[in-house]
């Protein structure tokens, strides 16, 4: 899906949105890891330092069970990955 994104919005005039659409279908696992690596730099900790801060951790420590952290995480990724779709689609429908 996201080489099929980034094939189908290769225009000349939108390079730059054709690069953004993966990352934004990657949204989860790339805010996921940013946030890690800053936490880490901020705490003066190795970068492959393991912790318990990303966000599955927090979200089995806010209460939620394993299955509901799942869940949550592919409804996440669900959203990114449509908003990556219509934001693509979007684009196409604005060229002439």
């Amino acid at each position: 899906m996201i080489s099929v994104l980034a094939i189908t919005g290769l225009f000349k005039n939108v390079t730059f949105l054709s690069i953004l659409i993966p990352i934004i279908v990657l949204g989860v696992p790339i805010m996921d890891t940013v946030l890690a690596i800053v936490r880490r730099k901020i705490q003066h900790k190795p970068l492959m330092a393991p912790d318990k801060f990303h966000l599955h951790h927090c979200l089995i420590r806010m209460g939620y069970s394993h299955r509901q952290t799942v869940i949550f995480i592919y409804a996440l990724s669900c959203l990114f990955s449509i908003a990556a779709i219509v934001f693509n689609r979007s684009t196409v429908w604005a060229l002439p």
